[in-house]
């Protein structure tokens, strides 16, 4: 048992402080509902510092936890529970977990008069600035729901696109590590076996041979060296590319790429299309919604981009003008996005479009790794027969002397 400080609202709005003895927390809260109070703070009586409800959460959830979060809140709104009996209702399905103590501050901020998307902006990392703008503009148009369903149906799109590219490259990945692993354990193993026989055989080796065997001694005595070394290089690339402007040449030169740069192009217009159209349905301002998608798109010389373009935005002109003079954004965009502003329904154009080029993506997803499973396993075929030809020929030459 310990001694834990509060501080309440009851159900008339006013402030009640008390010291409560309990087991924990989680029970000093279920003692304040039986109550009919709602906790704003609750501190450890006996600590030196008082750890409060917020101390030790690192706000870091599933998006699958998210999803179904905002789901079964509108539904819960929808019934006509409050929101704050309706988040503490989610509160008590993961008492445990990180999201359930989440759920237990939002509850004490909103019990105490913050509206859910001020408490919600205290946890960046498990509410980005999109959940929490729908959030908000679902507060101030009274459809707070319908925000949450948006919200829910869109991090589902996102969350299954991401999927299906992961699924789709985990076999070439698995191929190219495999062959990587059976080429260096050629060189550093096989090969000094024969090295010795071919030592013992005296006469010269042909030079494919000789190539080998020098290959397989650099690695022998400078592989750990070697190994160091790209160590360094990828911890430097690493740290490069963690600085912003390493991360917009990165953006770049992804869409330069060929063959995987389309992809990448794709999958940015996707994103910014379902984001910029999801956050217009949910009754945010085009300018604000603009902003948002800069920061969400996934790709920062996108994100540069739609800055630029929402400057001009700012100043009266209309987002497909400025688009048009950019060269990453097709001209069938440009176009259905200017038809959308003219027929006042940009946003259902804007989600037609994302729809379209996720099914683009997932089709050049697919064709992509069609063609790179067979291109790595003939490459490293390939590779390892080079190998054992290399080996296989001082046996032919010798036969042949013998003969």
């Amino acid at each position: 048992m310990a001694s834990y400080e509060f501080k309440a609202r009851n159900a008339g709005g006013e402030l009640v402080a008390d010291v409560i003895t309990a087991d924990s927390e989680r029970a000093v809260m279920e003692i304040l509902d039986r109550r009919g109070l709602f906790p704003v703070e609750i501190r450890e009586k006996t600590a030196a510092a008082g750890r409060s409800v917020r101390a030790g959460i690192r706000g870091r959830v599933k998006t699958d936890e998210l999803v179904a979060f905002a789901r079964q809140l509108a539904d819960l709104l929808k019934v006509g529970i409050t929101l704050n009996k309706a988040l503490d209702a989610l509160a008590r399905q993961t008492p445990e977990s990180e999201f359930g103590r989440i759920l237990d501050n939002l509850r004490a901020d909103v019990a105490s008069g913050t509206p859910l998307s001020q408490a919600m902006e205290k946890f960046p990392r498990c509410f980005n600035e999109l959940f929490v703008s729908m959030v908000e503009a679902g507060e101030a148009g009274g459809f707070i729901e319908e925000s949450l369903e948006r919200v829910a149906s869109f991090s589902e799109q996102i969350q299954e696109l991401k999927s299906r590219v992961r699924a789709a490259m985990a076999y070439p990945i698995l191929l190219s590590v495999l062959g990587t692993a059976t080429v260096v354990f050629l060189l550093v193993f096989f090969i000094p076996r024969f090295t010795q026989i071919f030592s013992d055989m005296g006469g010269a080796l042909p030079w494919p041979t000789l190539v080998l065997i020098g290959v397989s001694n650099f690695m022998q005595s400078y592989g750990i060296f070697l190994l160091a070394a790209l160590v360094v290089l990828g911890f430097i690339g690493y740290r490069v590319l963690g600085t912003d402007s390493g991360k917009l040449a990165f953006d770049r030169v992804k869409l330069k790429i060929p063959a995987v740069g389309p992809v990448f192009q794709k999958a940015a217009i996707a994103r910014f299309a379902r984001i910029l159209g999801t956050l217009l349905k949910s009754g945010v301002s085009i300018l604000d919604a603009i902003e948002i998608t800069r920061k969400a798109v996934g790709n920062r010389w996108f994100g540069l981009h739609i800055e630029e373009a929402y400057g001009q935005v700012k100043e009266g002109k209309r987002l497909a003008e400025p688009l048009r003079g950019y060269p990453e954004f097709p001209r069938i965009v440009v176009d259905m996005i200017a038809v959308g502003e003219e027929t006042g329904s940009m946003e259902d154009v804007l989600v037609k479009i994302a729809d379209n080029y996720d099914r683009q993506v997932d089709r050049a997803v697919k064709v992509l790794v069609s063609l790179m499973e067979p291109l790595m396993l003939i490459f490293m075929g390939g590779v390892v027969g080079a190998i054992v030809i290399s080996m296989l020929l001082p046996v032919f030459t010798l036969q042949s002397i013998v003969k």
